[in-house]
């Protein structure tokens, strides 16, 4: 099933936004995206129509490339710190910033979710394992 499309319009990164995005960007990732506008600031317009959406990748629109490219450049930007800056050159109060700060994990309230699915054990400890289980239960 398809998404509505009508959120696009407000993905559109006026010239003044994007200016200033290209300007919060760090000095190296800068010249990139200078040297590269049109890829980068339709990268960028894709993520902000998959948080505005709240789509998964795989929804993602093909005017905006590859989904499986968009989400692995989103990732490694958000390990690099890179929203934060994006966010702020947006202005943290619009509906693309906030919406990319929740999908970014940037908000508080993301940091707390994250932070009680930490909490406890993930699966068994080595004491509770036993290989030989599962040969034990007879189905």
């Amino acid at each position: 099933m398809l998404i509505d499309e009508q959120p696009l319009a407000s993905m559109a990164i006026g010239e003044r936004q994007w200016l200033r995005i290209i300007e919060a960007l760090p000095g190296s990732l800068r010249a990139r995206v200078r040297n590269h506008d049109v890829a980068y600031r339709n990268f960028i317009e894709g993520v902000l129509w998959i948080a505005a959406t709240d789509s998964p990748w795989h929804e993602l629109p093909d005017r905006y490339g590859s989904w499986r490219a968009t989400y692995v450049r989103f990732v490694r930007w958000n390990i690099a710190g890179v929203w934060g800056t994006v966010t702020e050159a947006l202005g943290s109060n619009t509906r693309p910033a906030q919406g990319l700060a929740i999908r970014a994990g940037l908000s508080a309230r993301a940091r707390r979710s994250r932070a009680s699915r930490r909490v406890g054990t993930h699966g068994p400890t080595s004491r509770e394992w036993r290989p030989h289980a599962a040969r034990e239960m007879r189905w």
